[in-house]
């Protein structure tokens, strides 16, 4: 008498699909002899396919659908500010001093994507976001009068100089913007010996629903990490790299002293503060068709953000 234990080689599945989100050669060993192993790949997209399964690749399922969540919390810097009083035409102002200047912004997408060849993923995505963009600007009086062209050393004074004369004026602004984001991008990938590379690169814009806020937003994250072969659970993915982002959000709006005797109208532009912070994450495909991501950046820099994500391949 004797015990026999079989399993399924989640490693080379009967349709010749690796469960990993990226093309690979395998965990521990390189890729099989097409002699041995003969297989068709049969789909339209990545093209090149059957060249790099005859070669002893995997690659996964060419399209996916997946939702996406993501939470941004960073510091800001401002560019430009343009101010106008009392009706005047917007002018450029130097004489300001801008404090607790920073973002917070939630976003929920769905994305399309598909493997165009078998080292690039290409795709679109829209959802919607939400937030706000407050900050403090302090501006001198005595600054806006010179920029405006107010002469208050006769004895006769413009109005504008009881009102702006030897006087701060802080300017507490909260824009809280929500509309539409649209993106799209590409990720270049590969792998060997359960080792990978992935250069995700993505340039979004966000349609607000007010006029009062318009931003757009590119997004570079190299990573590399490591595939771990979980058997029947699938297969886990843990990564670390960097993420760069480069985002700009124009304002505009109206802020007035009580009784409205000074009106001032303003534009101003804010940027992220640092460009660059770190990643690390995770990618587990529980199999060959559904898979969860999760990844966290900061480290470094003033920003920080949490992303999740769940897509179907087919």
């Amino acid at each position: 008498a004797r015990v026999m234990r079989a399993k399924v080689n989640y490693k080379l599945t009967d349709t010749a699909i690796s469960s990993a989100s990226i093309p690979n050669t395998g965990f521990d060993e390189p890729g099989q002899d097409p002699e041995e192993a003969p297989r068709e790949w049969g789909r339209r997209f990545p093209f090149l396919a059957q060249k790099v399964i005859d070669e002893g690749y995997d690659l996964p399922l060419p399209y996916g659908v997946g939702f996406t969540y993501a939470y941004v919390d960073q510091e800001q810097i401002i560019a430009d500010l343009e101010v106008g009083l009392n009706g005047r035409p917007l002018e450029p102002f130097d004489f300001v001093t801008f404090e607790n200047a920073f973002s917070k912004s939630s976003t929920a997408s769905l994305k399309y994507d598909f493997w165009l060849f078998p080292f690039m993923n290409l795709y679109g995505m829209v959802g919607h976001i939400d937030g706000d963009a407050p900050m403090d600007i302090i501006l001198d009086g005595n600054g806006m009068l010179d920029q405006i062209g107010t002469d208050c050393s006769g004895i006769i004074k413009p109005p504008l100089c009881n009102l702006l004369g030897d006087k701060d004026f802080l300017l507490t602004i909260d824009a809280n913007f929500t509309g539409t984001l649209y993106g799209a991008g590409l990720t270049l990938a590969g792998g060997w010996n359960g080792w990978f590379v992935t250069i995700p690169m993505n340039w979004s814009y966000a349609d607000m629903d007010t006029t009062k806020t318009d931003g757009l937003a590119t997004t570079v994250t190299p990573r590399a990490g490591r595939l771990f072969n979980l058997d029947r659970y699938g297969t886990l993915a843990v990564m670390v790299g960097g993420n760069y982002l480069d985002t700009g959000l124009e304002i505009t709006g109206q802020v007035s002293t009580p009784g409205e005797e000074l009106v001032i109208d303003y534009q101003i532009t804010q940027q992220n503060k640092d460009g660059w912070n770190g990643v690390v994450g995770f990618n587990w495909d529980f199999n060959r068709k559904l898979s969860w991501s999760m990844e966290y950046n900061g480290f470094f820099g003033s920003r920080d953000a949490f992303i999740t994500s769940l897509v179907w391949r087919y």
